[in-house]
């Protein structure tokens, strides 16, 4: 089982992959948007958890207390550099680009396209990774989706060959299709995939 690279690890593009994933397998919607919804969580947090950990060193490591709206600017400039790095890793050139140009206020310049990520607007940069996250979740949701398509229409040809019209391909399907998912270890693939893109996991 391959998992297609692009994006993931936000909590709503990982909730919108893990439950496309969960869909194919006919897994009702009641219990899908709670199943989905967890490990996307704690996958976003995992994720994270670096750059959580660089600002939390930098507030450590202040000289003086943040007390004035000035002093938070600062310290906020100076500490999201790695997550605007990250945005910046992660988001679209193009949807960034269109972001950039779109809050230009008259007579002001356009920022170059080889600025600086640490230089760039949290306000371009935020939208643009969010959907370039989205856009490739549904992309990756798509082609995990296919195969639990094919197993249907399998179930559903053979039902039809043998004259068992009035049988739900689901309650034949939905069972192989978790089987399947469980050999493979799709759980294990499917989140070491996600996580892998955006962490440098030694070998």
């Amino acid at each position: 089982m391959v998992i297609p690279t692009g994006h993931g690890p936000t909590i709503t593009a990982s909730d919108a992959l893990l439950g496309s994933v969960l869909d194919g397998q006919g897994v009702e919607v009641e219990r899908l948007s709670v199943a989905a919804a967890s490990p996307a969580v704690i996958l976003a947090f995992y994720v994270m958890h670096p750059i959580v950990s660089s600002v939390q060193t930098a507030y450590q490591e202040l000289d003086q207390p943040l007390t004035t709206m000035q002093a938070t600017a600062d310290f906020l400039d100076g500490s999201l550099g790695e997550y605007r790095a990250y945005l910046a890793r992660h988001a679209d050139p193009e949807l960034l680009r269109f972001f950039e140009r779109a809050q230009v206020t008259d007579g002001a310049d356009v920022p170059p396209p080889d600025l600086a990520a640490e230089d760039r607007s949290l306000s371009a940069l935020l939208p643009a990774y969010a959907l370039s996250e989205l856009k490739d979740a549904f992309l990756m949701g798509f082609y995990l989706y296919l195969p639990f398509v094919v197993v249907d229409l399998v179930v559903s040809s053979i039902l039809l060959a043998l004259g068992m019209m009035m049988m739900s391909p689901v309650t034949i399907s939905a069972p192989i299709k978790l089987i399947l998912f469980v050999v493979l270890d799709g759980w294990s693939l499917l989140s070491q995939g996600l996580v892998l893109q955006y962490l440098d996991v030694p070998a």
